[in-house]
């Protein structure tokens, strides 16, 4: 039960850390770079005296809308662009807020959050080029990064703040749990789009009414064709060679790092301790242990006869005590495996993670070079990674250098440095791929950037990842354009007769409401509904879908019911049967924590609504 709360508030406390954060780099992340470059701009807005320019609004807006559908209607922009101002002020009114009330974030804290962003990772570590990219693809230079990183956390610290302030009393725990943790039985039934479809009644004219009436549906958007040249460690080490006199010298150079290391055979005896053993009994055996050891040591009994008789490692004592060859790793060990070099030779007792050991030494094989022949494919590959590097270092900076040089063609970069002139197929800034170039975001991002799509420069190097690069440039720009009817019509013939069924499906359900006798009429002929009851669903069931489950618990009253489209187009149909209560938890360890995860939900409330009382409060024009 509490399992469940705690995930749903964690998840909403992570939510706010991320949104604070990604909030602040989205909306304000070119607002430095911008202003650094032009402080003329008109201001749309001032909030308590501080101006929010054109420059930085339209800047933040074209972040939004390349998130959008590419066919946006003229409503939906504007929707958008106020959304993209009332976050601007908010945000603001916050960062405000929490500078007043000594609120502070050092760069150092900062730095440490970037390291750990996880789209700068590569292979689990912090990839500068990574970094760079995303930078250089957001208009940020670290310093503004830094600075937004700073804003976002001190928001953040603000908001836990209230979230560590809120209280709980003890009837909130009964009143939240009666309503958060009850249980609902409902029947719903599934009335397939299927049953009512029929596109062969759709005429032409009402297909070329909705064609004409709906322009901005048909759209297809703007697409680019790219060419580039791609520039991959792994083909320049293809490409390399290394020679045996150079595998030569490299083993001569480096034969500490080809050395067989020593190894020991041993035969042991193990005196263990038991379970969670006490003062005295640790005493004991390690008395036991050096008593055998004297023993040993004066030959009154030979090191088979003292693993059969005291030894207390059972898979061993039928080998004679007999362990697999060892080689130096481990600290407890170690230290007596380097005293032992003569076979025979036997070691004082000393206390292991079991117990107490005695080791005699089998034989002994010292630390030696291994040969040439077992080390050259490696040495091999080692000297080709080396060369390979080297080798793309110079070709990158040769490939940076000639893009900006040439900067409206790839073809002298692709003779100079030897690289193949590739191209895409068209594709817009909203499309997705799963393999290729074109399912790299950073690609599509550099096609449809200023510089490249409308200035028809080539791009600067695009890093794929630590290993790869590609320039590119625009080969061929496709406008968006209205699709001709031709082409559109059977999407537009579907369309219109998913939504006839869909109508046709909820006059059915109207018509169940009132005569159920009179709705079996309009269901196609040997159609029956087939009804599935469930019992004691819980809010957040998965089964039978999610959605479903969603709709029961939106039901206000036991016999209500409702109706929705699915995704696929069905529609279903879900009637409320009983509302079971929930109960709080009975232990008292269970009821502080509850307690603990209702504070934080109250915190965030408390949170939003102080921000939202600074919006009024603050004086913007």
């Amino acid at each position: 039960m509490l399992q469940k709360l705690n995930e749903r508030i964690q998840g909403w406390i992570a939510w706010i850390v991320i949104v604070l954060i990604a909030f602040t780099f989205t909306l304000f992340g070119v607002e430095y770079y911008m202003q650094s470059q032009q402080r003329t701009d008109d201001v749309v807005v001032t909030i308590n005296g501080y101006p929010i320019t054109k420059q930085s609004f339209e800047t933040s807006f074209r972040r939004v809308r390349e998130q959008a559908p590419a066919n946006l209607n003229h409503a939906s922009a504007e929707k958008i662009k106020k959304q993209v101002l009332d976050d601007l002020i908010l945000t603001k009114v916050a960062q405000q807020a929490a500078y007043k009330n000594g609120f502070l974030i050092s760069p150092r804290q900062a730095d440490a959050t970037i390291l750990a962003i996880s789209q700068f990772q590569q292979q689990g570590h912090f990839s500068k080029l990574l970094y760079q990219q995303a930078l250089r693809d957001a208009f940020f230079t670290p310093f503004s990064f830094q600075q937004e990183v700073m804003q976002g956390m001190l928001l953040n610290q603000q908001q836990f703040t209230f979230a560590g302030g809120a209280f709980v009393l003890p009837d909130d725990i009964n009143n939240f749990a009666k309503l958060y943790f009850e249980t609902r039985d409902y029947q719903y039934t599934i009335i397939p789009q299927a049953w009512f479809m029929h596109a062969e009644n759709i005429s032409l004219k009402r297909m070329q009414q909705y064609y004409q009436h709906h322009p901005q549906a048909f759209i297809e958007p703007e697409k680019v064709i790219i060419e580039f040249v791609r520039l991959n460690l792994s083909t320049v080490k293809a490409h390399t060679q290394v020679n045996a006199q150079e595998i030569a010298q490299y083993y001569k150079d480096n034969q500490a790092n080809f050395m067989e290391p020593a190894k020991w055979r041993v035969a042991h005896i193990l005196l263990s301790l038991p379970e969670n053993p006490t003062e005295q009994q640790k005493a004991d055996i390690q008395a036991k242990a050096q008593t055998l050891y004297q023993a040993l040591a004066q030959s009154k009994i030979s090191f088979d006869k003292a693993v059969s008789q005291y030894s207390d490692d059972a898979f061993t004592k039928p080998e004679k005590g007999l362990l697999p060859e060892l080689s130096l790793g481990d600290k407890v060990w170690d230290k007596v495996l380097i005293s032992l070099t003569k076979p025979q030779q036997i070691a004082q007792p000393f206390k292991t993670a079991k117990g107490y050991e005695i080791i005699q030494l089998i034989s002994y094989k010292a630390e030696r070079p291994k040969p040439l022949s077992d080390v050259e494919p490696q040495i091999k590959d080692q000297l080709l990674t080396e060369k390979a590097t080297e080798r793309y270092t110079h070709l990158l900076e040769e490939l940076t250098e000639l893009s900006y040089q040439t900067s409206d063609t790839l073809e002298p970069i692709a003779q100079a440095l030897h690289l193949p002139l590739e191209k895409t197929k068209a594709f817009g800034r909203n499309d997705t791929f799963k393999t290729g170039i074109l399912a790299y975001p950073q690609v599509k991002a550099a096609a449809f950037s200023n510089d490249v799509l409308e200035l028809q420069n080539n791009s600067e190097a695009v890093a794929l990842d630590d290993n790869s690069v590609v320039v590119l440039r625009i080969k061929q720009r496709i406008p968006a354009h209205k699709q001709t009817f031709a082409k559109v019509k059977p999407d537009i013939q579907q369309l219109l007769a998913k939504k006839q069924a869909s109508q046709q499906a909820h006059a059915f359900i109207q018509a169940l409401s009132n005569d159920q006798q009179k709705a079996q009429t309009l269901l196609p002929a040997k159609k029956q509904l087939a009804w599935q009851t469930i019992y004691k669903a819980e809010r957040d069931a998965q089964k039978p879908s999610a959605i479903i489950n969603q709709l029961a618990f939106k039901l206000a009253a036991v016999h209500n019911q409702t109706s929705l489209v699915l995704p696929d187009g069905n529609v279903v149909l879900v009637r409320l049967n009983a509302i079971n209560p929930g109960h709080a938890p009975t232990t008292e360890a269970e009821q502080k924590g509850m307690m603990t995860q209702l504070a934080g939900m109250y915190g965030v409330i408390d949170y939003n609504g102080y921000v939202h009382a600074l919006i009024k409060q603050a004086h913007i024009k």
